[in-house]
């Protein structure tokens, strides 16, 4: 990954094994682009599947299912991480 990141501010960066793959992960804070303001809340982004969680268990639950459904695994994960209150 760059060193920019452009839907907000770098907390941390750091590479999770999952089950054996290796992918990179950014905690950050969001912005806001109009005014440019960053959001106390954190995210992790994971560059593999190109979006973003609110908290590691939900990233997990969402890589889980596109492991096995690949990129038809939107509603399922969602529906999910409703039903586990993530």
């Amino acid at each position: 990954m760059s060193n920019k990141f452009v839907w907000g501010k770098v907390i941390e960066r750091f590479d999770f094994d999952f089950d054996g793959v290796i992918c990179e992960v950014v905690k950050y804070h969001p912005k806001t682009f109009t005014p440019v303001v960053y959001l106390p809340e954190s995210f992790y982004h994971c560059e593999e599947m190109s979006a973003s969680f609110r908290s590691m268990f939900e990233l997990l639950v969402h890589w889980l299912t596109y492991k096995q459904l690949g990129l038809n695994e939107g509603s399922l994960a969602q529906g999910l991480c409703r039903a586990i209150n993530l």
